[in-house]
């Protein structure tokens, strides 16, 4: 027992712990390791940041698409639905309201069913569907409005939601004069007829409404505006400096610039993202489409 004793207490065994070797070495592989994190999270944060500003600047696309596509669809070729044609800007008849007639009498039509504004302004115009041979839509000026009674009927046969008394400015026509032959001699100006405008048949409401491009901010947006009002409405941006670009194509399939030979448009947006990303780049993306209006042929449409 004192033998081992004695033997214990010289010992020279070795105490828990790391040396500074291995400290070093356990420290430059937790460094290596969590730079590398770092660097992978900093590529994913730039990732992300351009991500934003390309889906933002898609979103204007795809919001400025939409808006003049919805419009000119409703347009008819061959009509005087488009007007001022430039190569950033045109006016077009905008749908703007809708009714159906219920009643009519020597003062004017009553319209059930009513939606959005109506409006007598001298630029406005209503399109009816004519009950004819061949059903046609035909243009009106609209020249009053006021309550169903003092414009119009008072009852209506079908009650609707909401009515409206509506007098139509009745347009002059040229109508031609033909000779026992059929070869037309002359032409006189003739009122056009209104006894197709029938009880049921619909009527939609435009008013003349300028695209183009206007300046908020500092940038350029994608508006329209009500043809000779100061007012824009921005409907969407921002866009590029050369941002807005308007192609019209005739029957044919040429470029044109007289509004009743127009049967397509071809609409050019480019577009830049309203923020930055990390690098401090704005982040850009084009669209093309071409609309065909109504009532072109399709073998050019």
């Amino acid at each position: 027992m004192h033998f081992l004793r004695n033997a214990a207490v010289g010992c020279s065994c070795r105490r828990p712990g790391f040396t500074i070797v291995e400290l070093l070495v356990a420290l430059t592989l937790s460094a290596s390791v969590l730079f590398g994190v770092l660097a992978v999270l900093n590529a994913e944060t730039k990732r992300l940041s351009v991500e934003r500003e390309i889906s933002d600047a898609r979103y204007t696309l795809r919001a400025g698409a939409a808006a003049i596509a919805w419009d000119l669809r409703q347009a008819a070729a061959g009509d005087t639905a488009l007007d001022a044609l430039t190569d950033t800007s045109f006016i077009l008849r905008s749908p703007t309201a809708a009714g159906v007639v219920c009643a009519k009498n020597a003062s004017g039509y009553t319209l059930t069913d009513v939606t959005g504004l109506f409006s007598a302004a001298a630029a406005d115009s209503v399109q009816v569907l004519f009950a004819a041979a061949t059903p046609s839509w035909e243009y009106f000026q609209v020249k009053a409005l006021g309550a169903p009674g003092t414009v119009g009927p008072a009852l209506c046969v079908t009650a609707g939601s909401a009515t409206l008394g509506i007098r139509l400015e009745v347009p002059v026509v040229y109508v031609p004069i033909t000779d026992t032959l059929g070869v037309t001699v002359d032409s006189t100006l003739v009122p056009k007829d209104t006894t197709g405008i029938l009880i049921g048949v619909p009527v939609l409401a435009y008013r003349r409404t300028l695209y183009g491009i206007t300046t908020y901010g500092g940038k350029r947006w994608l508006g329209r505006r009500v043809a000779d009002s100061p007012s824009w409405e921005l409907l969407t941006g921002p866009l590029r400096q050369d941002g807005l670009h308007f192609s019209y194509y005739a029957m044919d399939g040429t470029e044109t610039a007289t509004p009743q030979d127009v049967v397509a448009v071809r609409i050019t947006l480019r577009s830049e993202s309203a923020g930055r990303t990390l690098r401090h780049e704005t982040m850009q993306d084009t669209l093309r489409m071409r609309i065909n209006l109504r009532n072109c042929d399709p073998r050019v449409c």
